[in-house]
């Protein structure tokens, strides 16, 4: 009886060891999903994709607001009113891919995500010269003003070289002394000479 009663004592004690080893696994699947979900839900609205979507307004007006970043790593704009000529409207606005925007507005997703990425940089003290080559050529007068307060705004923190053929932008940075620009200079016209200066 005593030799019963030692094994049923041994198996209750081996139930409890693997039941206790089964609940910390189990524990530990749980923090493992609820990090992922975390990450699943985090996906796409990162601090970085926010500003950069912010950044976006900015520069078209109200026009584009929201950049997304799918599972899938696709880059989805969101237009918050129709296309110029549409009547349809869609809830939450109308959602592109990449891919699917025209040449100038991919171009301002670009600036609006290097910008909030370069930004996420100074905030933790990584500071390196921001080299812009002719990023003017598909802004609008309004954005082309915007980004280049912008850009002076943040010059204070920033050396940034703009590459421009155009005067007009080269101009709208005379003050400050950490935004360069270089301009083209064509003194004869079969010679180009290229001038860096303080603007």
């Amino acid at each position: 009886d005593i030799e019963r009663i030692r094994d049923e004592i041994r198996g209750i004690d081996e139930w409890l060891r693997k039941s206790e080893y089964r609940y910390e696994l189990e524990r530990i699947i749980s923090d493992l999903e609820s990090q992922a979900a975390q990450l699943d839900a985090s996906l796409g609205t990162s601090n970085t994709v926010q500003r950069a979507s912010e950044i976006l307004r900015q520069l078209t007006n109200n026009e584009f607001g929201r950049i997304e970043v799918a599972a899938d790593h696709r880059c989805i704009v969101s237009r918050s009113s129709p296309p110029e000529g549409s009547t349809v409207s869609a809830p939450g606005g109308f959602r592109y891919e990449f891919a699917q925007l025209n040449r100038g507005v991919q171009d301002q997703v670009y600036l609006a995500l290097v910008f909030a990425l370069v930004e996420g940089f100074q905030s933790r003290s990584t500071n390196a010269p921001l080299i812009l080559n002719d990023v003017f050529s598909s802004l609008d007068e309004s954005a082309t003003k915007w980004l280049a307060s912008y850009l002076s705004r943040f010059s204070t923190q920033q050396q940034i070289f703009v590459f421009t053929r155009h005067s007009h932008v080269a101009d709208l940075f005379r003050g400050t002394d950490r935004v360069f620009t270089l301009r083209e200079d064509i003194p004869h016209a079969s010679l180009k000479t290229f001038k860096i200066q303080p603007t």
